[in-house]
């Protein structure tokens, strides 16, 4: 890899989990609103599974 895609490999990497934290929260946010408990318990657990699928 050249120092230009080590670049632009590193600012997608970045984005994508700029944009996994930006899902995990909405999802955090509407499954409290939605189901409670239940959903924050979930909500956690969908977190979880993205930090896995890394």
């Amino acid at each position: 890899m050249t120092k230009d895609q080590l670049k632009l490999h590193y600012v997608t990497q970045t984005q994508l989990d700029f944009f996994r934290v930006n899902l995990y929260l909405t999802f955090m946010i509407f499954f409290d609103i939605m189901m409670h408990q239940s959903g924050t318990i979930f909500s956690r657990l969908l977190f979880i599974y993205f930090c896995i699928e890394e």
